[in-house]
């Protein structure tokens, strides 16, 4: 679980520390109960963004950003010190950090789609019909691919490995993020502080 953070003194400023440490721990709960609530909805409003940019390759989208992402962040617990927003996912951990994709247990190869009818549908649920593996002898590289009268209709690349990048905008800027969570906070302590 990627689990994100609200912690208050690394967002406010310290005019609201100093506000915040005069309030009582039900009404600190109660105003980090909505600023978790309000972290937790930019994020959804960001994967949702994301979600519309569609798949870079150009293939029939899959929705990560939203099943895998946006429907799997939420606000996980509050107390009067902090309030955790939390997004369970492993493949969003993947794009946030990066790093080496290597098969399961019991594979030698991840299948790369290379056709528009390939992308979401893996190579062992027989959708595509007379598949066939393929290596170059000159670059040693593998496909999965069908006859196309003399020709070959290539649906998958064949790799080890993939050695993913981090994604940038996988979160929000974290500045845009404690902006907006710092205006809200003031607002809300001196809403709470109002005589």
């Amino acid at each position: 679980m990627l689990t994100a953070r609200i912690i208050t003194q690394d967002l406010a400023s310290p005019k609201l520390r100093a506000m915040l440490a005069e309030l009582a721990p039900a009404a600190r709960q109660a105003m980090l109960n909505r600023l978790g609530k309000a972290l937790e909805n930019q994020l959804k409003a960001h994967f949702v963004m994301r979600d519309a940019e569609g798949n870079k390759q150009g293939f029939p989208s899959q929705h990560f950003w939203s099943r895998e992402v946006r429907d799997k962040t939420a606000l996980r617990e509050v107390t009067p010190d902090r309030a955790t927003v939390g997004i369970d996912s492993a493949p969003f951990r993947q794009k946030v950090f990066g790093g080496v994709i290597r098969p399961g247990p019991g594979k030698k190869f991840l299948a790369l789609p290379t056709r528009a009818e390939a992308y979401g549908v893996l190579p062992r649920a027989n959708t595509i019909p007379g598949l066939f593996a393929v290596r170059v002898k000159s670059t040693g590289k593998a496909y999965l691919a069908t006859r196309d009268g003399k020709a070959l209709r290539v649906y998958w690349r064949l790799v080890t490995s993939v050695n993913q990048a981090p994604d940038p905008k996988a979160l929000p800027p974290r500045a845009q993020l404690q902006a907006a969570l710092d205006a809200i906070a003031e607002r809300e302590i001196v809403r709470i502080a109002k005589p």
